[in-house]
Formats: C-alpha cells, structure tokens, sequence
C-alpha cells in the first residue's frame, strides 16, 4: 500500500469485456498510432459545420498538451455552397528535441479523437530508421473511435483551477467556453481559459504553452506584435523556459509584451493568473469596456 502508486505495483483488478468488433476497431486505430509515434509533422484538415465538433476537437488536443498552428480556408473547396476547412499543423515527435517519448505517446492517443469528426483528412511524414513515408487517410478509411463522452470529464487540476479562483477572485469570472479568436491572415488562436471582469465585461484570454511548445510559443509572440489588440495573455511552462530563457524573451525579444506573460509550474496558479489580468487591463484599457 506505501508503494501502491509506482508502476511496479500497479494491479488490474478488472476491465469491462470488449466485443469481438470493438477489439478489431482498437486493433486498427493502433495500427494507425504506432505509425503516428514516428511521425516528423501531422497536418490535419476537417471541415467546420457543427463548432461544437471543432471545440470538442480542440479539448482532446489540450487535454494531451498538444498545440497546433491553426488556419482557416487552406483548402477551400471549389463549390461555394460547401463549408470552408480549418487546417491544423502539429509537430511530431522527431521535430522535438527533448521528452520525445511521452510526447509521441500523447500524439497517438490524440488520434481517436480526430476520427470522431465527420469529415476530416490526416496527413503525416513517418520516419522508420532509414525509411521515410507519408502516411494519408481520411474518414472514408473507416477507423472507428472508442472515445465517448469526454465533454463530461475535467482533469482533477483544472476542476481546482476552477474552484479556486471562484474563491479568491473578486472582480473576474471565468467564462464556460472559450471562443475561436481571430488572429489575422486566416490565422485562428483557440486559448486554454477566458476571462470577464463583472464591472465593464472586459474579456481576457489565456493562453498556455508547455515544453514542447517552443516553436508556438515563438510565432504566437510574433502574432502578438503584429496584432497586439488581441486581448490574449500568455503562461509559459518554466521547463520551456528557464531564467536565462525568460530573461530573454521578456527584456530583449518581447519587452512590449512583458506585461501579458508569466511562468508557470504543471498549471498556473490563480494569484498569478488574477495579477496579470489585473496588471493587463490596467495598462492596455483602463476603464474601457471591452468584448471580444
């Protein structure tokens, strides 16, 4: 029992019985997984009818601490009465040059959520030793998804985000959904949390960016730079960037957008959180009323 948590000592007790075309369905979406674990990039294409289907994507995507460069229209299809596509560019594991292995094992699992989109492409570059391909499937291919229900499911640290900042802020609420931002050039930012001060309805966003997100991180401060109306407050994980790193960014490379960025350990805590919102809006709108 003192040891019951290290993975030696892990026991199943139990699972719930697959049907034989249950079996055969996780048997072929792993196929498509372990391909995917030595992937160079994945660039993923869906069609946005229902944005419902588009978030619940978006949720998978944070929830295994994946980031993608999101666009709108590549693609567009010829007839106009048909809807645009969002294009999604993912790094795989071999464009990371550290953790690669739990960052190829949260890739994979990411993948059965793309398959419960109704229409949608994949495109990945696989590097097997000397080998290289392109691994090309869409919803025709008829991989079926055993994810259900996740809408329902909050990771224990997020629910205490949640609770905790209900508690200790005063001035801002957090809002149930967090909307599509537009970011320019076709360019869509899809932040972790939003934010809305109860006084004037000013809405902040908050964006997080782990270890693996360096490019992201790099374009999403470009972004910033060019756009900075955009109302997004960026948190950087500190094995991203240590102190030297931060120093960096934050005096040399970004100084104009110090006063939107800050560190985090796992997951930001809510006086940080609440001190840059506060800090933010004081500076870029005071008294303002702003919705976006």
């Amino acid at each position: 029992d003192l040891y019951g948590d290290l993975p030696d000592n892990e026991r199943l007790t139990g699972w719930r019985p697959l049907y034989p075309g249950e079996l055969l369905n996780r048997y072929n979406l792993a196929l498509v997984q372990g391909l995917l674990i030595y992937s160079e990039e994945l660039e993923l294409t869906v069609a946005d009818p229902d944005p419902a289907e588009l978030r619940r994507l978006f949720k998978y995507l944070r929830f295994f601490r994946l980031l993608a460069e999101v666009s709108r229209g590549k693609g567009r299809r010829r007839r106009t009465s048909e809807p645009d596509l969002i294009s999604l560019r993912i790094s795989g594991p071999f464009a990371i040059f550290a953790n690669t292995r739990k960052y190829a094992l949260q890739l994979a699992a990411f993948f059965p959520a793309v398959v419960n989109v109704k229409e949608w492409t994949l495109a990945a570059k696989i590097r097997l030793g000397e080998n290289r391909g392109e691994l090309k499937l869409d919803q025709k291919c008829g991989l079926v998804s055993h994810y259900r229900n996740f809408s329902s499911y909050v990771p224990e640290e997020i629910r205490m985000f949640h609770r905790l900042f209900r508690e200790r802020s005063v001035e801002w609420r957090i809002v149930g959904e967090s909307p599509f931002l537009d970011g320019g050039g076709q360019e869509i930012v899809f932040p972790d949390l939003s934010f809305r001060r109860e006084s004037d309805g000013t809405t902040l966003h908050l964006e997080l960016f782990h270890r693996w997100h360096r490019g992201q991180l790099d374009r999403r401060l470009e972004l910033l730079e060019r756009e900075p109306e955009i109302p997004l407050l960026i948190g950087v994980d500190r094995a991203l960037a240590d102190d030297e790193a931060w120093a960096v960014l934050t005096e040399q490379r970004h100084p104009s957008l110090a006063v939107r960025m800050f560190r985090f350990r796992d997951f930001p805590g809510v006086e940080r959180v609440t001190h840059l919102l506060n800090a933010f809006a004081a500076e870029s709108f005071p008294g303002e009323k702003r919705h976006r």
